[in-house]
């Protein structure tokens, strides 16, 4: 009895139960047991049931005023103008990371070159060594460019620009080497 109880089952209700006797425990209560798990489910689907249905509606729905076909077309027509300048903005966002990602390597090794030349380049004339520090200054500036323009920020980046830049910055590399190959040969 005090088993049931304590599982949560009413006195009276087990006592009304038929019992049988076991040699070792004694007087066993027989329960039906599907009975109150029936009800504990019954229980729990309706207050699903009546948590699910006792929710606010929905407020109805309002119509705008009617437009005149006038305001509709310039609706229409101011949508597609946006979605046509977006697609050319894409366009050009596209094109300028594509010479960003052409360009970025070649100038990274221009910069690369003319940086540890120009250290080198002590033995130079003095216009050779500006030339160098000018070309260090608009090759960093360059590469920043093209990294923003890979990130699709608003930087303009031509490709002509970039191949004079890389041009410019090989020629006087190697203008460099011949003059620290010829200030060598002197010693």
């Amino acid at each position: 009895m005090s088993v049931w109880v304590h599982r949560g089952f009413d006195r009276d209700t087990i006592l009304k139960c038929p019992t049988r006797q076991h040699s070792i425990l004694g007087t066993c209560y027989v329960l039906k047991l599907n009975k109150k798990v029936d009800e504990e489910l019954e229980q729990q689907k309706r207050s699903q049931i009546t948590s699910v249905t006792d929710r606010p509606g929905c407020a109805p729905m309002v119509r705008p005023s009617a437009a005149s076909a006038v305001d509709r077309s310039e609706a229409k027509e101011g949508i597609r103008q946006a979605k046509a300048a977006a697609i050319q903005e894409g366009r050009m966002h596209k094109q300028q990371a594509a010479i960003g990602n052409k360009y970025l390597k070649k100038i990274a090794k221009s910069l690369f070159n003319v940086s540890t030349t120009g250290r080198v380049a002590k033995g130079a004339p003095e216009a050779h060594r500006a030339q160098g520090v000018r070309l260090k200054a608009e090759l960093s500036k360059m590469e920043k460019r093209l990294k923003e323009a890979i990130l699709g920020s608003d930087a303009l980046v031509s490709s002509k620009e970039c191949e004079a830049l890389i041009a410019s910055s090989t020629s006087w590399h190697k203008r460099t080497i011949v003059l620290m190959t010829a200030a060598a040969m002197k010693f």
